[in-house]
């Protein structure tokens, strides 16, 4: 009987020491999941916290070259392409930088205006949006980077931002509507890439490689209009 009891204690014991460790892992796996949503870490890439470029922009310190034309600002998106390649030319500079935002591209523009560069084509906002930053506060951003750029010599070109999700694609037009009047009120070429790249207010298929970042075939239109956009500046 001492032995029943004894075995069934020793049952009760493991099942409630099984219950606590599941409980645990549920409750870390939750952790995980609520930093990764505030962070916007997902399944397309890992989150890098824009104020820290310095990986990057120690770089930029170091590199020798003291001036080129053109300049292209952004985030991963821009930087997944060498530009230089793909337009032929060896006046550009990519500083496009993976995981950064608006306000990140906003703190290094000292890098920009190191280049004294003639025009900036500026892509940004997929990750603000991506990570709860509301549309008034990245279109914020992008008036002082613009105004910026004006303010050192510097012709900006704004880029729309590109469709990342379907969740998204109500802010994200949003935001390129008041970019699309603001460059027409400061007499700005606005390059709206979504027409091009976009179907149903998602990435082409053709074009994209995981519904956020541009293949090959994309790159290649984006480079055209880029190109289109530098005869029209005389470059």
């Amino acid at each position: 009987m001492n032995k029943k009891r004894i075995l069934i204690a020793s049952l009760l014991l493991n099942g409630v020491f099984i219950f606590l460790l599941l409980n645990v892992y549920v409750w870390h796996l939750g952790v995980r999941y609520h930093v990764k949503k505030v962070l916007g870490v997902n399944k397309v890439g890992s989150y890098k916290d824009p104020g820290n470029n310095k990986e990057y922009t120690d770089l930029y310190a170091v590199y020798p070259r003291k001036q080129a034309a053109i300049v292209m600002l952004g985030d991963s998106i821009t930087q997944g392409v060498e530009w230089d390649e793909l337009l032929d030319r060896n006046d550009i500079v990519n500083q496009g930088i993976g995981g950064d935002d608006t306000l990140g591209m906003l703190n290094r523009l000292s890098f920009v205006y190191k280049l004294n560069p003639k025009i900036c084509f500026v892509m940004g906002g997929v990750n603000d949006l991506r990570r709860g930053s509301s549309v008034g506060e990245v279109f914020e951003h992008y008036k002082k980077i613009i105004t910026g750029l004006e303010e050192h010599g510097v012709t900006p070109v704004i880029q729309s931002t590109l469709y990342s999700n379907r969740l998204l694609s109500g802010e994200t037009d949003a935001l390129d509507r008041l970019l699309e009047q603001y460059a027409a009120s400061r007499n700005l070429y606005y390059m709206d890439l979504n027409k091009l790249l976009a179907v149903d207010k998602v990435l082409n298929r053709d074009y994209s490689l995981d519904g956020l970042h541009l293949n090959a075939k994309g790159y290649e239109i984006w480079g055209k209009e880029v190109e289109s956009v530098l005869k029209k500046y005389g470059l």
